[in-house]
């Protein structure tokens, strides 16, 4: 999973980041209906979840991807 991540100068900056708590939420409804084996968190979960990155796991995430995945 991916969450936006607003970049300057285009047409959707001003949306608002979404909260952490939504993110959390979104996940775990994810796991509850995909019978998908992995969900895997990407892009803006930096941004978004700050100090509650950790929290994925306990919502259903099963790993993360790191290091420079998005950079332009």
């Amino acid at each position: 999973m991916n969450f936006f991540m607003p970049i300057k100068g285009t047409m959707l900056e001003h949306l608002p980041a979404m909260e952490p708590t939504e993110i959390l939420k979104t996940l775990t409804v994810f796991r509850i209906i995909l019978q998908t084996p992995d969900i895997l968190v990407c892009g803006g979960r930096e941004m978004h979840l700050r100090d509650l990155q950790s929290w994925i796991f306990q919502a259903g995430a099963n790993g993360i991807m790191t290091g420079g995945y998005l950079y332009h």
